[in-house]
C-alpha cells in the first residue's frame, strides 16, 4: 500500500483526506526533490481545505513559478502578502517573478519591501543585487548588496565572492 493510503481507498482520495499540515510537509518534501508538479497539486488540497494558510501559498507561488504559470504564481504570492504584509520570502519571490518578466522597477520594490521588514534577509540582498548589475548596470549597488549577502548568509552561493571581486576590478568601488 502506498504511503499516506487507507484500506479501500485510491491514492487520490487518501491524499485529499489527509490533514493539512501531513500535505504540507509532503508538498515540502516534493518541492526539495524538485517534484514542483505533484508539489503544486499537494499545496492545491491544502488550500482548497484551508485558504487561509501563508505558507502554503508562499510554498504553491514557488511551484508555480518553477512550472512556469507565471499569472499564478503572482496571483499566490499576492495573497500571502494580503494576508501576511511582512511575509519576506512573499516579497522576494514576487520580486523573482517580476525581474524575469521584465518589471523591474516592481521587482525593486518588491526586493527594498522585504528588506524595510528585515534588513538581514539574504536572499534580498543577493537578489538585488543580481537586479542593480545585471539589468539596473549598477555596479555600486551590486557590490554593496553582494557584500550583505555574504556577511548574512547561512550557506552563500560559491560564485558571489567571485561576482565581486569581477566587480571591485571593473573599477574603483569602495
Amino acid at each position: 500500500m502506498a504511503p499516506g493510503s487507507t484500506a479501500g481507498s485510491g491514492g487520490d482520495q487518501a491524499g485529499a483526506t489527509q490533514p493539512a499540515p501531513i500535505l504540507f510537509r509532503q508538498a515540502v518534501a516534493l518541492m526539495q526533490s524538485g517534484d514542483y508538479q505533484a508539489a503544486a497539486t499537494t499545496l492545491e488540497r491544502v488550500v482548497e481545505g484551508d485558504d487561509g494558510l501563508p505558507g502554503a501559498w508562499t510554498n504553491l507561488g514557488i511551484a508555480y513559478a518553477h512550472l512556469g504559470r507565471v499569472e499564478d504564481a503572482e496571483t499566490a504570492l499576492e495573497r500571502v502578502i494580503g494576508m501576511e504584509p511582512n511575509n519576506v520570502v512573499a516579497h522576494n519571490e514576487l520580486g523573482i517573478l517580476y525581474r524575469r518578466a521584465g518589471r523591474l522597477e516592481e521587482a525593486e520594490a518588491a526586493y527594498q519591501q522585504a528588506l524595510s521588514v528585515n534588513r538581514s534577509y539574504a536572499p534580498a540582498h543577493l537578489n538585488i543585487g543580481i537586479l542593480c548589475e545585471i539589468y539596473l548596470r549598477d555596479d555600486a549597488c551590486a557590490l554593496r548588496h553582494y557584500r550583505q549577502y555574504l556577511q548574512l548568509a547561512d550557506e552563500p552561493a560559491a560564485p558571489v565572492a567571485d561576482w565581486i571581486a569581477v566587480l571591485e576590478q571593473r573599477g574603483d568601488m569602495p
